[in-house]
């Protein structure tokens, strides 16, 4: 079996329909599969940090059960929520990570705490779109200082 070692992740993953395309500089210089992973300008490949939210167990008003939904502010700031109908947390993923950013009431009218493993988000630039089968969606705005 050979075994190529490649120097540069600068094309990012490739799409299935470029795996045989040896020709074009892409293939070079691309990957298969980044599991976990971003590419760097420079080509190399960086470890994306894990979530810790195994640990972040319960807090008054969780019951136990919540849902780990990312948010994207722009380049350099994102979160973590740990959504639970009652009450919510959010963790600064960048620049430093696990870092507590707060936490807010999360209460819409007429969710319970049976929601919460059915919840679904959906973002759209500083807006949270989250939802459960059944239930009034409803919008998150976030404004960071």
């Amino acid at each position: 079996m050979i075994r190529s070692v490649r120097q540069s992740f600068a094309a990012g993953e490739l799409a299935p329909e470029l795996h045989m395309r040896s020709d074009l500089a892409a293939y070079q210089k691309g990957a298969a599969r980044m599991v976990n992973m971003y590419p760097r300008r420079t080509g190399s490949a960086l470890q994306r940090p894990g979530t810790i939210a195994a640990s972040a167990g319960t807090w008054p008003g969780s019951d136990g059960a919540f849902r780990a939904v990312p948010f994207y502010y722009d380049n350099l700031r994102s979160f973590i929520l740990l959504l639970a109908v009652g009450n919510t947390r959010v963790i600064e993923v960048q620049p430093i990570f696990g870092a507590p950013a707060g936490g807010f009431s999360f209460a819409p009218s007429g969710w319970t705490a049976a929601d919460t493993p059915h919840i679904r988000a959906t973002q759209a630039g500083d807006t949270l779109f989250v939802s459960a089968p059944g239930r009034k969606p409803v919008r998150i705005v976030f404004t960071y200082a």
